[in-house]
């Protein structure tokens, strides 16, 4: 994710938010990477935005420096807070956002990693594990199995097939895209949001891609 995404040429929308008013990342946030002065910088222009900045993680995170963050409620679920309005959605839970319910459930596998250094440049934490993955079914059982919105970064497998026409290679299902497949047919939802993929796309059922667009939920 690139911040400049969100400066004012390209998101006039923003002008008119306020703290009560939330912008949310799919994933590959890319600001808790190294500790660095670069991330300070960013991690503190996103806090002066006039809104509140949410996000699931991607694969492209450091995952472990993730975790040093405190933890607090935040309506109805966990958050990690990285700034005190730049909050990091925890895998799982459930958020009611402006009278609508938001399922966070971030992470996905990376396909590059032969090109990349482990504890460097990728974690073996981008994957849900299977407590995470537990915590999310028992979430989604105390809510009846209903939700507004889901918002992931990966995506459920069966929409593998389309991705890979759509973005010209061909991808193979792993166990966390299947599992998310499973979710998928019990889950009574309006929109399915995940931003792994690099395209922007209404795939129809209420499955969304999203990667340059920012578009209004509900």
């Amino acid at each position: 994710m690139s911040v400049r995404k969100l400066g004012r040429r390209n998101f006039e929308e923003g002008r008119g938010l306020a703290r009560d008013d939330y912008v949310i990342i799919l994933g590959d946030f890319g600001l808790v990477w190294d500790g660095r002065e670069s991330d300070e910088w960013w991690l503190d222009w996103l806090e002066r935005c006039p809104w509140t900045t949410l996000f699931i993680d991607g694969n492209h995170e450091n995952h472990p420096l993730l975790a040093t963050y405190p933890t607090r409620g935040f309506h109805g679920g966990m958050v990690h807070e990285v700034r005190p309005h730049v909050l990091h959605l925890m895998r799982g839970w459930a958020f009611d956002l402006c009278g609508m319910s938001f399922l966070a459930m971030g992470g996905a596998a990376s396909h590059d990693r032969e090109y990349r250094t482990e504890g460097v440049s990728w974690w073996p934490e981008e994957v849900p594990s299977e407590a995470e993955m537990r915590l999310c079914e028992r979430t989604l059982s105390e809510m009846g199995w209903k939700v507004d919105h889901v918002l992931t970064h990966d995506a459920p497998s069966d929409l593998l097939p389309k991705l890979g026409l759509r973005c010209g290679r061909q991808m193979h299902a792993d166990k966390y895209e299947r599992w998310l497949n499973g979710i998928a047919y019990r889950l009574d939802f309006g929109h399915w949001w995940f931003g792994h993929f690099h395209v922007d796309w209404d795939m129809g059922g209420g499955f969304v891609a999203l990667y340059d667009s920012i578009v209004r939920a509900g």
